[in-house]
């Protein structure tokens, strides 16, 4: 899903537009684009990706009403470590956060993989705060 985003916002029309909107909404205006459909389109591709990476998580975990948090703590934190303005960051951060959840697991205990998870976070945030790959100001 990840990768598929990230070529369909790179390489096609709307996802140009989209980009162009969120970075810079007066220019895309004088562009020709509509900021006021596109925004109900992202709208509803974030929907379909939501509910797809719902369907996907549904299979190998069970589904209740208190998954979100950590769910979301998690992507937030794959968000700002991969680095925010870079979608294959993203995707990086991801694979990184994984490994390291992995190996703590596997070395200390699984009691320990959300420690280790943030305090990544934390090093990267110290250490590099736009990301791994993300451009610095």
């Amino acid at each position: 899903l990840t990768v598929g985003m990230w070529y369909f916002l790179l390489r096609s029309r709307l996802g140009r537009a989209i980009r162009a909107t969120a970075q810079n909404l007066v220019a895309a205006r004088l562009y020709g684009v509509e900021p006021r459909h596109l925004y109900a389109v992202t709208f509803g591709l974030g929907l379909a990706l939501a509910g797809a990476a719902g369907g996907l998580y549904g299979t190998v975990s069970q589904i209740n009403p208190y998954i979100g948090g950590s769910l979301t703590a998690k992507s937030f934190a794959i968000s700002i470590i991969g680095g925010l303005d870079n979608p294959l960051g993203v995707i990086v951060g991801g694979l990184f956060l994984g490994l390291v959840e992995s190996l703590t697991t596997l070395y200390v205990g699984p009691t320990f993989s959300d420690v280790a998870s943030f305090g990544v976070l934390v090093l990267v945030l110290i250490l590099r705060p736009s990301g791994l790959l993300g451009r610095t100001a």
